[in-house]
């Protein structure tokens, strides 16, 4: 099975915690990890200026633009490294779940991703709708989709996870 075909769990509530299929991703850094989960909260492509501001605040724009091109490096070669492949195989071939431009950074939107606060979105608007017409409907699926979003809530967002040195970051998780 290659990477392609297995699915990245990003779980974000609770403490943070990434899987490539069954396997636990381990990221180097905290802003790997960090980069990650702002690109799958947030909804396409983010710009590079934006996210070496946020995550490198005080650094000059040519080291924050330097670590912002040495942690995506990190994080394809960590979702590569997870799925079995080898540094040099990491290194020439494009990540699936990453839409990497020139100004530009965001997950690949066609990348089978699961993101818990999807799943737990989507399950509190099914549970809006069948609220307003008072009845869960005999084999609804709503039931599963709301068992399933009861076994993700693992607790509060981001639970733990702070970057101290990006106090922009940290808002923003506070936020959500």
């Amino acid at each position: 099975m290659t990477d392609q075909t297995l699915p990245l769990h990003i779980l974000a509530l609770g403490s943070p915690e990434v899987r490539l299929g069954d396997r636990l991703v381990a990221f180097p850094t905290r802003k790997t990890l960090a980069l990650l989960i702002y690109l799958a909260i947030e909804a396409g492509l983010q710009p590079r200026e934006h996210l070496a501001t946020l995550l490198w605040p005080e650094s000059s724009p040519e080291r924050s633009y330097a670590s912002l091109r040495n942690t995506l490096g990190h994080l394809q070669t960590a979702l590569h490294q997870t799925s079995g492949h080898k540094r040099s195989d990491a290194i020439s071939a494009a990540t699936p779940y990453l839409s990497v431009t020139h100004n530009a950074l965001g997950l690949n939107s066609d990348a089978n991703i699961d993101l818990d606060l999807h799943t737990v979105e989507q399950a509190y608007a099914l549970a809006r709708a069948d609220r307003a017409s008072r009845t869960l409907k005999e084999g609804s699926a709503s039931l599963s989709v709301l068992q399933l979003a009861a076994a993700r809530q693992r607790g509060d967002f981001l639970v733990g996870f702070s970057l101290g040195d990006a106090p922009g970051f940290d808002d923003w998780a506070t936020v959500q």
